[in-house]
């Protein structure tokens, strides 16, 4: 049960329950357990290691029901339900979430732009000096340790803690898997593999580094490492990202073995979130090349799993334009292998992604469409295609229009994919 006090200046409640499983809504939903502070304009809601999560207008500042989030990296991200009629047609969700940083959305809307937003996150100075005032007082137990641990957690001291959770990653997580919109993108990061096998000429998020797995000393080092960063909070979470842009190229052992290492160690049985996830990409040789008793063993872990696979274009001269060093009769043989693996397994969910706008011709477009129609003839429900926009010559119009004119032409679910990051 929570506990709540009330101050002239903020009405502040200490563990709270909110949503424990995950839902498509267009509304904010607060997940799992957090604390709140209500003052004359905004509620700020923590995490149980008092770190700012969300934060929330208590007036019409913003145009409609919108809200910001904190990730567990110190970025901030700006949700929408209002912006665009039917969002979810493009995105598979009701809300358009909006980063800080370059990203690849097709949408013009800048909310950081606002100078509104900007005042939100900025009002968390003023909340200090609030806090300040109120723990001059006799306060309950409770309350005043909570507004104690709130008062730690300074802007500049998460943005030291943010710094720190790179070092424990070794590697900044420049894009999530698209799947995770699932879960609001609220993944533990464990990462098992660095590098890319292809380095594709079009790619934004690309490390430029070679693939290489990491050693298990190391994958348990970083276990332990995030272990302790999340604390008490793992019990918000229910999700895995296995990282980075092809860990199912790690292999049976490393993969079979970190997620029952994972699963040991944070106690998800335990989480306040309902259900389990796994997150990972995989490549066309990766998803080519792996054995049927990884996915049977996957299958098996307790968790829904999701694979998500760029496969870019079906047509030769766009590979080749792209530098993607593979053929469409590969690229064919890997979006068969996919939907075999979806029919299969229960509990494996396996996506693909390609690529739209730039300088591509209609003959990318077709293969895609193509593609679909030979080995998809009727409705396909399970999975989804995501496309996503590559910089060039189209404008964000004429890509919406693309975007329409490919969702309408499959029989496959497609939405676009935005590059989200940790």
């Amino acid at each position: 049960m929570s506990d709540t006090y009330s101050h002239d200046l903020a009405k502040i409640i200490v563990e709270s329950k909110g949503t424990d499983r995950y839902l498509k809504v267009s509304y904010p939903v607060i997940y799992g357990i957090n604390s709140i502070i209500e003052t004359k304009e905004y509620s700020y809601y923590f995490n149980l290691l008092g770190e700012i999560k969300y934060i929330k207008p208590l007036m019409k500042i913003w145009p409609g029901d919108e809200w910001l989030k904190r990730t567990a990296a110190n970025k901030w991200v700006y949700y929408t339900p209002g912006i665009y009629t039917g969002i979810y047609s493009y995105i598979g969700e009701y809300y358009l979430p909006c980063f800080q940083y370059v990203s690849n959305t097709i949408f013009a809307y800048r909310p950081f732009e606002n100078t509104e937003v900007y005042r939100a996150i900025e009002s968390m100075n003023t909340l200090h000096e609030i806090i300040n005032v109120i723990l001059s007082e006799l306060l309950p137990g409770k309350i005043d340790e909570f507004l104690r641990q709130v008062q730690k957690n300074t802007p500049e001291h998460l943005m030291k803690k943010s710094m720190n959770f790179q070092e424990i990653l070794g590697n900044e997580i420049s894009v999530l898997p698209p799947d995770a919109r699932h879960v609001d993108y609220d993944v533990i990061p464990i990462i098992i593999s660095d590098g890319c096998l292809y380095n594709c000429g079009f790619c934004m998020v690309k490390s430029g580094n070679a693939y290489k797995v990491r050693s298990r000393p190391d994958i348990e080092q970083g276990l332990r490492d995030i272990k302790k960063y999340y604390d008490r909070d793992l019990v918000n979470y229910n999700s895995i990202y296995l990282g980075l842009h092809d860990s199912l190229m790690a292999g049976e052992e490393i993969i079979i073995d970190t997620i029952r290492k994972a699963s040991g160690m944070f106690g998800f049985e335990h989480s306040y979130i309902k259900g389990r996830n796994l997150f990972l990409f995989g490549s066309v040789e990766s998803i080519l090349n792996s054995s049927d008793s990884l996915y049977l063993l996957l299958n098996q872990t307790g968790y829904y799993v999701y694979i998500n696979t760029g496969l870019e274009s079906a047509d030769d001269a766009t590979l080749n334009l792209i530098n993607k060093p593979l053929n469409s009769k590969v690229i064919s043989d890997a979006f068969h292998k996919i939907l075999e693996l979806n029919r299969k397994y229960e509990n494996i969910e396996l996506t693909m992604n390609f690529i739209i706008g730039g300088n591509l011709t209609d003959s990318h477009y077709r293969s895609i469409i193509d593609l679909c129609d030979r080995h998809l003839p009727g409705k396909y429900g399970k999975s989804c295609m995501y496309l996503s926009p590559i910089a060039g010559n189209m404008n964000h119009g004429e890509m919406q229009n693309k975007f329409k004119e490919i969702k309408h032409s499959i029989n496959i679910p497609a939405f676009l994919y935005l590059i989200q990051k940790m």
